[in-house]
């Protein structure tokens, strides 16, 4: 073995150097090939891990409101308003409590927090929450009962993000 290497080291033919130096070259493509496929595999992995993570949030923050009571409550006055804006149903709008309001607006803060900083999927967070948002800042007469004993409409430095957020919640347009 020591010999076949001492002669392939001091080899005098060239056509053998060209032959060594070509299987090299070779190697070397074959080695960067593989180290590409294989980055762009694990590219692919995170980014299904990462689409997987993001619906998780998403269906985490769905099940907020669809287990508490309270949440389904504020959106069935919103959504039994809607369009006839009977005098009642405003009234029971503006009638509901303000820790429940307050705790409604907080969970719609964190569906617009987290798909401002796509922890969730922008498309399907409006899928999901158009119509809540849209019933508090696109609707004047439910926003108008709904943030009344609030303090009035938000401005965009208290509720920003929400505001942001139901710009691309407008499901009937």
């Amino acid at each position: 073995m020591k010999d076949t290497v001492y002669v392939l080291q001091n080899a005098s033919s060239s056509p053998l150097k060209e032959t060594i130096s070509y299987f090299s070259s070779i190697l070397t493509i074959l080695v960067s090939i593989v180290a590409i496929i294989t980055f762009r595999r694990g590219i692919r992995i995170y980014n299904k891990q990462r689409n997987f993570d993001r619906l998780q949030n998403l269906s985490k923050l769905f099940q907020r409101f669809t287990e508490d009571d309270d949440f389904m409550a504020v959106f069935t006055k919103c959504d039994e308003a809607y369009p006839g804006y009977e005098v009642e149903k405003i009234k029971d709008i503006e009638e509901i409590p303000v820790q429940t309001k307050l705790k409604y607006t907080a969970l719609l803060e964190d569906v617009a927090l987290h798909a401002k900083h796509n922890e969730v999927d922008r498309q399907y967070a409006v899928h999901l929450f158009q119509w809540h948002f849209y019933y508090l800042y696109n609707n004047t007469a439910i926003a108008n009962a709904f943030w009344g004993s609030l303090g009035g409409l938000p401005d965009g430095k208290s509720w920003g993000m929400q505001m942001d957020f139901a710009k691309s919640c407008n499901p009937v347009s």
